[in-house]
């Protein structure tokens, strides 16, 4: 157990990784299927391991002792799950989580409330690996749209929408790691974190996935390209990932507007010159040579006015 290496003197630091990446998948999987005593429990124990991971507190000041009851709590709260009993509060723990990282004598701040988990998943048949399930569900979604060969369900008037709405132009690009199925976690349900009228369009890479010899059905190989429009801050699209992804799973990047290019400086105008050009001066000679001499000019008769 990675906290049991830590207590013991360990300072790896992909140490504290596994053991963050662990309660977060607890907590994703809790999301999942709505057990919110577990969900609030493991947000404030995962806050506090992320201390360390950041470098806030250092590993040698961390209290491993707490964690580890924090982890047979975590225990406790899966089991009383699974069993459908009674989750145990501890409000006792839960108060010197929300102290780690802190200052001395820093007044304490009370824990912000999680927010609401998202739709539960559907649970995997048990006699069929979870990555099996939600491929399964999401070919059932395409068989859906595409039904009689039509297109049906696939027209871009909500992307329309989304792109003339007020906001800013963000790109999402989502990278689950390989156990996301093993997470109770599908795709959709990642996308069912962002608001449904922010959401331009979405795009899957499918180039990571190895061949059908090779391939391991539980893992997860997609990659996806979400592109919003939305008035969302980069702070509450992280939170909406609080139940489903980790903070390196996904990477978020705000488009600078495109601002109207400015008009080009008219060019100035040449500056008046009383010299012709030798070329001017060489075609207005060729030109009079063709129209040969002037004509002679008539005389002006010298016209007296009458005498009175």
């Amino acid at each position: 157990m990675r906290l049991q290496a830590l207590d013991e003197g360990s300072t790896d630091p992909e140490d504290v990784n596994a053991a963050f990446r662990a309660i977060h998948s607890i907590k994703g999987g809790a999301g999942a299927f709505g057990c919110t005593e577990l969900v609030a429990f493991a947000h404030v124990f995962e806050a506090s391991l992320d201390h360390l991971r950041s470098g806030r507190v250092a590993i040698e000041d961390a209290p491993f002792t707490l964690f580890l009851r924090c982890s047979d709590a975590v225990a406790d709260l899966v089991s009383a799950a699974r069993n459908d009993e009674p989750a145990r509060p501890r409000p006792d723990l839960l108060e010197e989580l929300e102290q780690v990282g802190k200052a001395p004598g820093e007044a304490p701040v009370a824990a912000a409330a999680p927010p609401p988990p998202p739709p539960a998943a559907p649970a995997p048949a048990k006699d069929e690996p979870p990555g099996v399930a939600a491929l399964g569900n999401l070919l059932a979604m395409v068989e859906a749209k595409t039904a009689s060969g039509s297109d049906a369900g696939w027209d871009d008037e909500p992307a329309k929408a989304a792109a003339s709405k007020p906001g800013r132009d963000v790109i999402l690009r989502i990278q689950p790691e390989a156990d996301l199925f093993r997470r109770v976690i599908e795709p959709r349900v990642v996308f069912a974190s962002l608001p449904a009228d922010d959401i331009v369009s979405i795009a899957c890479d499918l180039s990571h996935v190895p061949s059908l010899e090779t391939i391991d059905v539980s893992d997860c190989f997609m990659r996806f390209v979400v592109t919003m429009r939305t008035e969302l801050s980069i702070e509450e699209i992280c939170s909406r990932f609080d139940f489903t992804l980790a903070t390196e799973e996904f990477q978020i990047e705000v488009l600078a507007s495109e601002a109207a290019p400015a008009p080009a400086p008219a060019a100035a105008a040449p500056a008046a010159s009383g010299e012709v050009s030798g070329s001017v001066a060489a075609d207005l000679s060729a030109i009079l040579a063709k129209l040969g001499p002037a004509p002679a000019a008539v005389a002006t008769p010298d016209i007296q006015p009458a005498a009175a």
